[in-house]
């Protein structure tokens, strides 16, 4: 009779570990966001439907270096992300979001601003 080994030996550990990111989101592109040129963003998808908004690798803050300086969640003078206030299982007082809707605005120390936009509606 053979003799079964532990379970620990069976385990290849030659096999590269995925992320987190990699096991458990699938990643979709929004390319040139609201038509301007390399304000591109990645939105992971998560099985549950839960999006996660990331900057794409592409993205200027990312490939040019910047320093950021401000975050600004106050995207017109009447709606200010940081005073939105969420209760209940229904999500009452959750603010609807369009794809073109921006979430934050990011200013950088060389005087740059980028609008960080949802690009999926919810």
């Amino acid at each position: 009779m053979e003799s079964i080994p532990p379970i620990e030996m069976s385990y290849d550990k030659s096999l590269e570990q995925q992320s987190l990111v990699e096991r458990y989101y699938t990643p979709r592109y929004c390319v040139d966001a609201e038509k301007q040129p390399g304000e591109d963003f990645c939105i992971l998808f998560h099985s549950n439907r839960i999006c996660v908004l990331t900057l794409a690798p592409s993205h200027p803050l990312l490939t040019e270096h910047k320093r950021v300086a401000k975050i600004s969640y106050e995207v017109s003078p009447n709606v200010d992300r940081l005073t939105n206030t969420v209760s209940g299982k229904g999500k009452r007082g959750a603010q609807i979001l369009m794809p073109s809707s921006v979430i934050f605005f990011v200013e950088c120390t060389d005087g740059s601003r980028f609008a960080i936009r949802s690009c999926v509606p919810g």
